[in-house]
């Protein structure tokens, strides 16, 4: 019975905490209480099993909550490409306009000396 437990414990990761019961059992037996040992054996037996069936928090939320960072990172970046492309457009709508103004006057300039 320890040895099966002993097993069960090292095959689970959940069970890792209960190793101590596990050591007092065995304190039990090697001073020859075998009342002892087994009642100990049978707690840190149904505490294991315990922790195996408890539900855990399922991996796939934190996998989903990862891909929504990155989806946000990602999001975040078309919106500053976006941006900074309506930026860049207005600049260069700005200077041309500015040109365009610019000769205008220059050709107004021009008509009213030849006048």
């Amino acid at each position: 019975m320890l040895i099966f437990t002993q097993e069960l414990i090292v095959g689970n990761p959940q069970c890792i905490e209960i190793t101590e019961t596990m050591k007092e059992a065995d304190k039990y037996l090697q001073a020859g209480d075998y009342i002892n040992a087994k009642a100990k054996a049978n707690e840190a037996l149904n505490s294991c099993k315990e922790a195996i069936s408890q539900v855990s928090m399922p991996r796939v939320a934190i996998s989903n909550f990862i891909a929504g960072i990155k989806s946000l990172k990602y999001s975040l970046y078309l919106t500053l490409a976006i941006t900074l492309s309506i930026i860049i457009g207005l600049i260069y709508y700005l200077i041309k306009k500015r040109k365009i103004e610019k000769f205008q006057v220059q050709a107004e300039e021009s008509e009213q000396d030849k006048v």
